[in-house]
């Protein structure tokens, strides 16, 4: 049964719902535990019922449903905005539905997790057979049953049978309840403990987990300190660095939560509060530290499997080598040609491309070869960690080769989308002339001098030259929306959009793949940058089709992110290569590996989830029967056992739904 707030036999007589005065605030909020909040006063006096109708519906399927009154959906986007952003604050996890229903608006919303146990199908079939009917009726309550009762499985929970039944049922329930509410009031007071909202755990929950998890981590601990020493012999200090800082910072973290186990069981008693938060954050510590463990143990799991093959793979590394060696001419004469016909800053991302794959390729060919001599003298472990590089810069490689490529044919789209821009703003300039009944006259001098300044250099750098002559025709489009209906303003930016969502996805394309490639040398900012810009044109797809105005302005928000962030990686590489005296192609070595292995940060992000070809490691277990999910890491005194993946029934991923009008 659910948890419930119990705060007397005169509240339990009075149906327990609490109901906050009608029509009050209504935007977003947190349920804060009740089950039925009703801000519009339409259930006042059959919140019992209703809640006594959700008690059945956890007790036989474990679903909690959680309902809201409220007169509007206001301080959201949208009903389906106003539902999530209820279920985020309120906490409501996996096996939680929020319904929300605007009863002056007669709008209604489900929200649901992303694996919730029903389909949509599902869901919309019950909606339409039981709580529609109500709805439409002004049941309120009947419609919270009812829907209850199609969670369940079953048709209908209150609409179809008689009155004198139904009084005859609710004065059963409602005795029934008293008796159990005063009951349960009872045990709480005798056990002293605080009524918490519904799927969170008791403190006896949480202390049982932590037990659990102190032990279990401190055996992978020790464990951990003695498969160290198995993959230092294997793969050598180099490759178990990472592993080495991991494990010290397990024991600073295992260390902290027996100190704050041993504050728990000292002779000074902290209050509930207190001690609830200390025992979670011991959970939260454990939890952590064997996390970073188990990912770890994933790392070097994927390196024994790598080298139990790694003949095969060196095959293939070498053979796609030997092919991107082949394609190095036709890219550095690709190069030649952009470098001819566009001006540097068009092709900076891409002009050193060929010379970046060409160090790679070498170091390749180095670590293949390394990799064979230790095979061939028994050297499995290093010859693995070998592997991994050569296959990582052979990858990085072909990146580079390939975002030549993309960018040839990138700027050959940007040119012909440009003159079509042109030809557009010249119309829009036009049209803004022969406006009579507003003077447009600035806009239109403002226009055409920016035209005229763009044009002489436009085919040395039509990326930029495009997002110009976009933005001048953006101001002269706003001018002439104020003269123009909205469908008019609205052809007008279908017309132009896509040109624009073009040269944005060239500009963040062409970051990205400068970031990817460069990764090792460039900070948050540019990152930052190129993530906004990514979500600004992933903003301008969605509204594409219901509001071309406003995703034209998303469209040029991530043409001039990516721009920003472009530029910032540019100068972060600048900076990284002046400090390491001889930049990517610098001299010196690192574990009798070239440095040139820094180049695309491969070693850096080697066995830390890296990139080019990296790997990452499982979490923890959830809440599931108060116990840790899995195995055990390690065994019979090897290293690198199965590990343990996350279970997990309280997390909260993205949210689906589905509501309308009655």
């Amino acid at each position: 049964m659910k948890s419930r707030i119990v705060w007397g036999a005169a509240l339990a007589i009075a149906l327990v719902g609490i109901a906050p005065a009608a029509a009050q605030a209504q935007d977003p909020v947190d349920l804060a535990g009740a089950y039925v909040l009703d801000q519009s006063g339409v259930v006042t006096g059959e919140e019992e019922r209703i809640e006594s109708s959700l008690d059945q519906l956890y007790d036989e399927t474990g679903i909690q449903l959680f309902v809201v009154y409220v007169d509007s959906f206001t301080g959201a986007d949208s009903a389906a905005d106003w539902a999530d952003t209820t279920a985020e604050l309120s906490g409501l996890g996996s096996d939680d539905a929020l319904l929300a229903v605007a009863t002056a608006d007669r709008q209604y919303q489900l929200s649901v997790t992303e694996d919730f146990a029903l389909s949509d199908a599902d869901l919309d079939e019950i909606v339409d057979n039981t709580l529609i009917p109500q709805l439409r009726d002004d049941n309120w309550a009947d419609a919270a049953i009812d829907f209850a009762g199609g969670l369940r499985g079953e048709g209908n929970d209150s609409g179809s049978l008689p009155v004198w039944p139904i009084v005859l049922l609710v004065v059963v329930a409602v005795g029934g309840l008293i008796v159990y509410l005063l009951v349960r009031a009872a045990r709480r007071r005798k056990s002293g403990e605080k009524n918490l909202p519904s799927g969170q755990p008791t403190q006896q929950q949480l202390d049982q987990r932590a037990g659990t998890l102190l032990v279990e981590v401190d055996d992978s601990l020790r464990t951990s300190e003695q498969e160290l020493g198995f993959a230092v012999a294997q793969f050598g200090e180099d490759a178990t660095r990472d592993f080495q800082t991991t494990l010290a910072s397990a024991k600073t973290s295992v260390g902290q939560a027996f100190a704050i186990r041993q504050k728990l069981d000292d002779a000074f008693p902290e209050s509930t509060d207190e001690k609830r938060a200390l025992t979670l954050q011991l959970i939260e510590l454990a939890e952590k530290a064997d996390a970073d463990l188990d990912a770890q143990a994933d790392a070097f799991d994927s390196l024994r499997e790598l080298e139990q093959n790694a003949p095969r793979i060196l095959d293939e590394v070498d053979a796609s080598a030997a092919a991107l060696a082949t394609r190095l001419a036709a890219t550095e004469a690709t190069t030649q040609q952009l470098a001819a016909r566009y001006a540097p800053a068009t092709i900076a991302t891409i002009v050193e491309n060929a010379a970046q794959a060409r160090t790679l390729l070498a170091l390749a060919a180095t670590t293949s070869q390394n990799a064979r001599a230790g095979l061939a003298s028994a050297s499995k472990g290093p010859a693995a960690v070998a592997v991994r590089a050569a296959q990582s810069s052979v990858a990085q490689a072909t990146q580079l080769l390939d975002a030549v490529d993309e960018l040839a044919r990138e700027l050959a789209e940007a040119q012909t989308a440009l003159q079509a821009a042109i030809d557009e703003l010249n119309r829009d300039i036009a049209e803004a002339r022969a406006i009579t009944t507003t003077d447009l006259s600035a806009p239109v001098q403002s226009a055409t001098a920016g035209l005229a300044a763009i044009l002489p250099d436009s085919d040395r750098n039509p990326v930029d030259s495009l997002q110009r002559v976009e933005r001048l025709d953006e101001a002269l489009s706003q001018a002439l929306a104020a003269v123009r209906d909205r469908q008019q303003a609205e052809v007008s930016a279908r017309s132009s959009l896509e040109r624009v969502m073009a040269g944005a996805r060239t500009q963040i394309a062409a970051g990205e793949q400068y970031l990817s490639t460069r990764r090792g040398g460039i900070g948050t900012d540019a990152r930052t940058r190129l993530a906004a810009a990514r979500q600004a044109l992933d903003e301008a797809g969605a509204l594409a089709g219901s509001d071309p105005v406003a995703a034209l302005s998303s469209a040029h928000r991530a043409a001039s992110l990516a721009q920003q962030g472009t530029e910032l990686a540019q100068g972060d590489v600048d900076y990284f290569s002046q400090s390491t005296a001889g930049g990517y192609g610098g001299g010196g070595s690192i574990g009798g590996i070239d440095s040139g292995a820094l180049i695309g940060g491969i070693l850096g992000g080697l066995l830390s989830g890296g990139g080019g070809g990296g790997w990452s490691g499982g979490g923890s277990g959830g809440w599931s029967g108060g116990g840790r999910s899995g195995g055990s890491r390690g065994g019979g005194g090897g290293f690198g056992g199965s590990s343990r993946r996350s279970g997990g029934g309280g997390s909260r991923g993205g949210r689906r739904g589905g509501g309308g009008r009655f």
